[in-house]
């Protein structure tokens, strides 16, 4: 393969990486959990039923945001480690 389909097939894997790559996250002692892909899509929400009352809602909505940032920060995390080892290897080539 040549240098430029090398360089294509790299990033194609890289994209694909982080299409597949997920992380949870979770809130308020894992009453709350938030799955996302790399890309930031949502996957799964995961809500323990003693939070879905009237008078919780607020803090629903907060434990909400709070799991789904720290999927977000666990999504991002996983991915630069994978592409700094990505690029780590092709400098090794």
């Amino acid at each position: 393969m040549n240098n430029m389909g090398m360089w294509q097939s790299k990033l194609q894997q890289m994209q694909d990486e982080v299409k597949n790559t997920r992380a949870t996250g979770e809130a308020g002692a894992g009453m709350v959990k938030v799955t996302v892909n790399g890309l930031g899509n949502v996957f799964d929400v995961k809500i323990d039923p003693a939070l879905m009352t009237p008078d919780n809602t607020h803090t629903l909505e907060v434990l909400f945001a709070s799991a789904s940032n720290a999927a977000i920060q666990s999504v991002q995390d996983t991915l630069k480690q994978k592409n700094m080892d990505l690029i780590s290897r092709m400098g090794q080539q």
